[in-house]
């Protein structure tokens, strides 16, 4: 078996400088850079890219689940959802502007959980597709995004700045690099979930949701001003954390007595999952006791200032927070006015969604809910303080004027450098990704 290596060299071919033969084409694009080499002589020479900056734009899981379908023929709710012609049509600029190297939708811990308990289409499919948008760009989860702005607030709440701004460069919560030129080839690792690991996921979202319902139905019944329920929301949070914190220490405190008796019972002691993992409020904890004890703050002390910051109205200066509280608060105003239909099991990640990754985006595009909660004050002023703008298929049309505006405003040089290094066609739709997908994991490819 031969390989040629000229395989990997592509066009478009332009005059080579040294041999004069048009065969110098591009082998390779790598962030700031990209390089040429020759079929015929194999000269190479590398040259500089400008730099780019993307928007950034962050996709429900409604939108790539009703785009999968929309690709997918073989999808069962494929049919009913190309009746709406919006989903192939946002997925042909989507990708286009992708391509034209000016926007990005980095995926998220979000789509991997919602993709695990999806039934149709397969969570395979769904995965092609957001990382096809996303490039190999992945937001942080999001206890990390919010351990990093506690973080913060909490040094700027000790210094007695609490209005110290955050940066909200989503630079700053994604693996990967948001604003580089990408390579024509996208290696992606083809990991399955591991063994359990949908039901465990499904387990979560059903006590989330059962949690939310009792909740809903307190709302209800409660019919609390909204102020007093923002309020609540960040209090009750605060002490969620502590207690958690609490049963955290008392588990560990626990563990050298429970491994005896099991080695003395069985001869052996496997450790669970539980023993060894710290939840993300102990880890949040943790953190804070650090940046106290490096200020000479310990032990009892470290623990009561922590306590007296999450009983303070300083807390509602992490954005985590402040976003999640009046999210939970619009809840409770629509449940007090008389809402019967409860919400939908996604809430709870929709919630978590949009208050971590919302204030790094240059836009969102939610479910018509979550649209609504966002376009009712106070929220809808306090997502305009990101600048963010905030799409559903209530203002579909918006949307695609927004993208269309992006490429309006594309420099010309900018699409040249496009046509020059991936060639004329590279902006065209791959409309046969998930089917080219499925074809090759048929062939174990």
């Amino acid at each position: 078996m031969r390989f040629d290596p000229r395989i990997l060299i592509s066009g478009p071919y332009i005059r080579c400088p040294n041999c004069r033969e048009e065969e110098f084409g591009v082998i390779m694009i790598s962030g700031h850079s990209y390089t040429r080499r020759c079929r015929n002589c194999w000269h190479a020479k590398t040259y500089g890219l400008p730099p780019i900056r993307k928007k950034v734009i962050y996709l429900d899981q409604l939108v790539i689940s009703n785009i999968t379908k929309a690709l997918d023929p073989e999808s069962k709710g494929h049919q009913n959802t190309i009746k709406n012609p919006f989903w192939l049509e946002a997925y042909r600029k989507l990708d286009h502007l992708s391509k034209l190297q000016l926007l990005i939708c980095p995926d998220s811990h979000f789509h991997h959980d919602e993709s695990l308990l999806s039934g149709d289409p397969p969570y395979d499919s769904l995965r092609e597709l957001y990382e096809h948008l996303s490039n190999g760009c992945t937001f942080y989860n999001y206890n990390t995004i919010l351990r990093e702005q506690i973080d913060f607030c909490f040094w700027a709440y000790l210094r007695d700045n609490p209005d110290c701004k955050l940066n909200f460069d989503a630079d700053h919560v994604v693996h990967g690099n948001l604003h580089e030129w990408y390579d024509r080839l996208r290696i992606s690792v083809n990991s399955s979930p591991y063994e359990g690991e949908a039901d465990a996921t499904r387990k979560l979202r059903d006590q989330q949701y059962q949690e939310l319902v009792r909740a809903f139905e307190q709302w209800k019944s409660d019919k609390a001003p909204y102020a007093q329920s923002f309020a609540e929301e960040a209090a009750a949070w605060g002490r969620a954390t502590i207690e958690i914190f609490a049963r955290y220490l008392q588990h560990y405190a626990q563990l050298p007595t429970k491994y005896v008796a099991e080695i003395v019972r069985t001869g052996t002691y496997t450790p669970k999952l539980e023993d060894i993992l710290r939840p993300p409020a102990a880890e949040l904890i943790f953190g804070l006791l650090s940046i106290l004890e490096s200020i000479g703050i310990r032990d009892e002390e470290a623990l009561a200032k922590i306590g007296e910051y999450f009983r303070s109205p300083h807390l509602l200066n992490v954005p985590y927070i402040r976003l999640s509280s009046m999210l939970y608060a619009s809840l409770a105003r629509k449940a007090g006015a008389g809402q019967m239909k409860l919400p939908s099991k996604g809430t709870f990640t929709d919630v978590n969604a949009i208050a971590s990754l919302l204030p790094y985006c240059d836009a969102i595009f939610v479910d018509a809910e979550m649209a609504g909660h966002l376009g009712d004050n106070p929220l809808r002023k306090e997502a305009a303080k990101y600048s963010v703008r905030v799409f559903s298929l209530r203002n579909q049309n918006e949307f695609f004027e927004f993208l269309d505006v992006i490429e309006r405003e594309a420099k010309q040089f900018h699409l040249e450098m496009v046509k020059q290094i991936y060639g004329e066609n590279w902006g065209e739709p791959y409309m046969s990704l998930i089917t080219d997908s499925q074809r090759r994991a048929r062939k174990g490819g």
